[in-house]
């Protein structure tokens, strides 16, 4: 990547951090809910170890819990020790093996100082492109098995989180009571800007697309040109417009064994509402959605083809540069339904408008 790629990179994840909400609820309850041992069968399985870990810490977070891991040169037999110690309430083992082109998954959950047996699934298949699918899989099923156990556990964390999130109750000072006041006689109302002429609209954009959750695992940013043509229609409320768009996703898609150059082109309609008539500046809203189309060019086993659906919206602000001219930026959040996992991502996106 270049360094103005990596820069504009470092800066969305940097905002993107600011605005959410992890280290507010890291702070409400430090310690973790569940304690993650990633155990390879055989030193030359290392290179997967970060999969593992990915994977099980994505699944865990989404469903409220705070993960803990042990540390890489610890032991099997460390992990309930460590938890014991340290006071977390649940353990799970993951390991693995890779032999024969296969891998094989084994997770293991442990409720700490309970008298059941640990609950344990397993999954194996092919390593290819999607080999995360097959630790998925295996999640899936093993948090599926102790839904009881998770559900308690992210209860209690977000109780802890609100309780220390919540202010103590202030008395605010009573406001002195003032008379209205009436405008002078003769007093002009001021002019509000005509509004915005409408009419087709074409707007052309870019943007780096930042890949969130599973599909974070072999792509890390893709680069997403897109094209809207739109019809506008001006109320006294707002300008809305419906249009047509496409755009094409581009990445590489780097798996266990094999790489992939791929490409996502979504259609679909989109639906906008433009918040006032004035300029300068409009602020607006929009969704938008249809089939994707996917395309992976892979080494071993050649051109791949899937058609999936997309969802995309945002909000975003326009500079009118002139009556029929706008430069917008927009925070833009895209889902791809491909399965078995979705293909989630943000994308930061900046456009420009003219109005035929």
């Amino acid at each position: 990547m270049s360094p103005v790629g990596r820069g504009l990179l470092t800066t969305v994840l940097c905002l993107l951090l600011l605005l959410g909400s992890v280290a507010a609820q890291a702070e409400a309850a430090p310690s973790a809910d569940v304690l993650v041992g990633v155990f390879p069968h055989g030193a030359d399985m290392e290179s997967y170890r970060s999969v593992m870990a990915s994977a099980v810490s994505y699944k865990l977070s989404g469903l409220g819990l705070s993960v803990a891991f042990l540390p890489v040169d610890a032991r099997d037999t460390d992990l309930e020790a460590r938890a014991r110690r340290d006071g977390l309430p649940v353990t799970l083992g993951c390991r693995y093996d890779v032999a024969g082109g296969k891998m094989s998954v084994s997770l293991s959950w442990h409720e700490v100082g309970g008298a059941g047996s640990p609950v344990e699934r397993t999954e194996s298949g092919s390593l290819d492109l999607r080999a995360d699918a097959i630790i998925f899989r295996a999640l899936d099923s093993l948090l599926l098995a102790v839904k009881g156990d998770v559900d308690r556990l992210a209860s209690a964390r977000a109780a802890a989180s609100r309780a220390a999130q919540t202010p103590p109750p202030a008395q605010s000072p009573r406001a002195p009571i003032v008379p209205a006041s009436k405008p002078p006689a003769g007093t002009a109302r001021v002019a509000t800007t005509p509004p915005r002429a409408g009419g087709l609209a074409v707007t052309a954009g870019f943007a780096p697309f930042i890949a969130i959750g599973p599909a974070s695992s072999y792509f890390s940013v893709g680069l997403l040109p897109s094209i809207l043509a739109s019809m506008q229609f001006s109320t006294p409320a707002g300008s809305f417009s419906v249009g047509v768009y496409t755009a094409m996703v581009i990445f590489t898609a780097t798996g266990l064994i094999d790489t992939a150059s791929s490409y996502l082109i979504p259609v679909g309609p989109d639906l906008r509402y433009e918040a006032g008539n004035g300029r300068p500046i409009l602020v607006f809203a929009h969704l938008c959605g249809g089939p994707a189309f996917l395309l992976m060019n892979t080494g071993a086993q050649g051109t791949l083809f899937d058609i999936t659906e997309f969802l995309k919206s945002g909000l975003g602000a326009t500079f009118m540069i002139s009556p029929r001219v706008g430069l917008s930026v927009a925070a833009d959040y895209e889902i791809y339904f491909e399965m078995p996992y979705l293909i989630m991502g943000f994308s930061p996106t900046a456009m420009v408008s003219v109005l035929l």
